[in-house]
């Protein structure tokens, strides 16, 4: 449309120029065709009246045509502004509607800017939500052990008998008058189940299908622990600390039911007594898998290579081979590698 328009407004200033050079040529030849030779300073009389018609009659007739195409002219050139301006008002149109599309374009990018704005903070949003579920996860399974510690903790005695010691008293105070001292006696006492009886579903039942697949196979297995009542637990938790010197006897809370004498001239022997009796490697924990029928203390060995489910495992042990770990696993029986013969549902 500009090429239109630019070519519109040449040709209209052509029109004009062409327009003013026949005015010019009209205006020459009638000032040519009026001049009159008097004298005979260049012309004879005779030969002037002889030309003088026929001058003065070509310059009416040169005269006529000039101020014909001048008029023609003026009209072309009145058609060609008119065309100019209609030309010109199509450009302004044109310009006009090209001025509201960017404008419709400014506002879908601005609103397009603002959608993605949106979606990244949605996407935010998201993540923050995540985390905080992931947190209120872990805090759940924190409140979970509180609450499963806090209903053992709540069979331990909190009223401590203050009674004075007797002969060999030191100046420290007995804990329990009447009551039996630490020492490898206890071990006895509250034994740890070896029957997966003892155990809660689901966990009794991958254990007994584990062992079972174990023992097809050519493995040997003999089962140490399963449920570990809570006073054992008790007993050997505070016996460890006791002999590791991590609490002093004196400070060994109390629990129902379990009448021992932690404070004696032989706590920390008799406190180690104990630790040897129960053939403890690692701190026991007061609240573990055992004393929530979840656990397992098994010792597995085999002579050759074996295959259940489709793994073969080398000759090896229950508490070293990862490629029986990987079995165990299968069945629902984590292996906690740190202690040897310990297997449970969740690997603690």
């Amino acid at each position: 449309m500009k090429q239109t328009l630019l070519l519109a407004l040449v040709c209209a200033l052509c029109v004009s120029a062409l327009a003013v050079s026949i005015e010019k040529r009209g205006d020459a030849s009638m000032e040519a065709d009026s001049f009159t030779v008097t004298g005979t300073e260049t012309y004879a009389d005779a030969e002037a009246e002889q030309e003088a018609p026929e001058l003065l009659g070509r310059g009416d007739m040169d005269s006529s045509v000039a101020a014909s195409k001048s008029a023609s002219v003026s009209a072309s050139a009145r058609r060609g502004s008119r065309v100019v301006t209609k030309r010109n008002s199509e450009f302004t149109a044109a310009h006009d509607q090209a001025g509201k599309a960017l404008a419709a374009a400014a506002d879908a990018h601005r609103a397009l800017a603002a959608h993605h704005s949106a979606i990244r903070a949605a996407k935010k949003t998201l993540r923050d939500l995540q985390k905080k579920t992931a947190g209120l996860t872990a805090k759940a399974q924190e409140l979970t052990n509180a609450a499963s510690t806090a209903t053992t903790k709540s069979n331990v005695l909190v009223n401590t008998d203050l009674t004075p010691a007797s002969d060999n008293d030191d100046g420290k105070v007995k804990v329990g008058a009447g009551c039996t001292p630490s020492g490898a006696a206890w071990v006895q006492q509250f034994p740890t189940s070896s029957s997966t009886n003892d155990l809660v579903e689901p966990f009794r039942s991958n254990a007994n299908k584990f062992i079972a697949a174990l023992k097809a196979a050519g493995a040997s297995v003999s089962i140490a622990a399963t449920y570990r009542p809570a006073e054992r637990a008790y007993l050997m938790h505070y016996s460890y600390k006791v002999a590791k010197r991590q609490i002093a006897a004196a400070s060994v809370p109390p629990m129902a039911g379990v009448n021992i004498c932690w404070n004696h001239a032989n706590a920390v022997s008799g406190a180690q007594a104990m630790v040897n009796g129960y053939g403890i490697a690692y701190a026991p924990a007061l609240v573990s898998r055992h004393t929530a029928r979840n656990a397992i203390d098994m010792n597995i060995s085999w002579g050759k290579a074996i295959t259940i489910n489709g793994v073969t495992c080398n000759a090896g042990n229950g508490a070293s081979s990862s490629c029986m770990h990987k079995v165990g696993a299968k069945f629902g029986l984590i292996k906690l590698v740190d202690d040897p013969p310990h297997w449970s549902d969740n690997g603690h």
